[in-house]
């Protein structure tokens, strides 16, 4: 292991680690990248972005105290998710397309709507206010993923 931590992918003998350079590569090798650099760009944008959400939300999972938990819990739903989810609705909105980058399913699309739909799954009608972020999902399952 290069950083001695999983997630770690071999390919053909050479160790590659992080979720997110392992994302990248699969991404790239199944050409899910986007169709130019402009919207590589803009898929790193979005799962970056999802990264920033997801650090305040790992500490909700990692805290012991029920009480403490429920409080992290409150004010991710309340605070932190609300701005997330609105800018990544505009975008969907913006872009019209179905997608979150471009007119395919790209990376973006699969990470935003896994976060989502976890998210959803522990606290239904989170994104009762969201629904091209609920449809993403449901739309990447059926194209060619």
């Amino acid at each position: 292991m290069p950083f001695g931590q999983l997630p770690v992918l071999d390919v053909d003998g050479v160790l590659i680690s992080q979720s997110h350079a392992i994302e990248r590569f699969l991404a790239k090798e199944h050409g899910l990248t986007g169709k130019n650099s402009l919207e590589s760009a803009q898929c790193d944008m979005v799962v970056d972005t999802l990264s920033d959400m997801m650090v305040v939300a790992v500490q909700i999972f990692l805290e012991q105290d029920p009480a403490k938990k429920e409080e992290l819990k409150q004010k991710f739903l309340k605070e932190v998710l609300p701005p997330f989810a609105k800018n990544f609705e505009k975008m969907l909105v913006k872009n019209g397309k179905g997608h979150i980058v471009g007119d395919q399913v790209t990376w973006a699309d699969i990470a935003l709507a896994n976060i989502m739909s976890t998210i959803e799954a522990k606290t239904p009608d989170t994104l009762k206010d969201y629904p091209n972020i609920k449809e993403i999902g449901r739309a990447s399952c059926r194209e060619r993923v």
